[in-house]
């Protein structure tokens, strides 16, 4: 019989440590970092389910600031509740503001040159990617059916036609309570108008599809 490895727990130090490691993958903004994180704290430690790192980067995605700083307060908050929060932003934020220093000194001294454009867009080519393969990472966890697909639809319609994404998250929130309510209404109906069937009485060879 295999023997499965139990991974250790999440700690102050190994949330410190582990956002250390992803601060310096969020360039180009913090949608970039979405799969590094995923690849960390689900696939690498297996500090949570898939499901629940899709509920917290929406509620990170949703508030307002930096996505990668929101995202690493509220991740740190699940792992290690308030000590996580503080680990998961001195991880985070360190990191970025030594680098930023960094490059913007060193971007004082080749900013004349006409190379460093090109390279810059080769970066943003580069990040435009990343956010792309991060959204459809997401996209196979929170698109599960018809109806997920057409409000995710709708509300690039309306992010398109210049709706304030404000406006549309709280529009996207309304709708998903709605739909959760009636879906859970529905469930108890057809609870209530199942008959109970007495196990005494049931014929043997028979089988019940409800």
């Amino acid at each position: 019989m295999r023997n499965k490895t139990i991974l250790p727990g999440p700690t102050f130090g190994s949330i410190f440590l582990s956002f250390l490691k992803l601060s310096p993958q969020s360039f180009g903004g913090g949608y970039a970092i979405f799969p590094a994180m995923e690849a960390e704290f689900i696939a690498r430690r297996n500090w949570m389910t898939p499901s629940e790192f899709q509920r917290l980067l929406s509620v990170a995605s949703s508030a307002p600031g930096g996505v990668a700083v929101n995202a690493a307060f509220i991740i740190g908050n699940r792992l290690g509740r308030t000590s996580g929060s503080i680990a998961a932003l001195l991880g985070m934020i360190l990191p970025a503001a030594a680098i930023v220093l960094s490059l913007l000194l060193l971007y004082r001294l080749i900013a004349p040159y006409e190379q460093v454009a090109a390279i810059l867009n080769g970066i943003s080519w580069g990040v435009i990617g990343l956010i792309l393969f991060s959204a459809f990472r997401m996209s196979r966890n929170a698109l599960r059916d018809g109806i997920t697909i057409a409000l995710a639809a709708i509300g690039l319609l309306l992010l398109l036609v210049g709706i304030h994404p404000a406006l549309v998250l709280v529009l996207g929130a309304v709708a998903g309570y709605t739909l959760g309510a009636e879906r859970s209404q529905r469930r108890r109906t057809q609870a209530q108008a199942t008959p109970q069937q007495p196990p005494s009485k049931t014929p043997d060879g028979y089988m019940y599809f409800i």
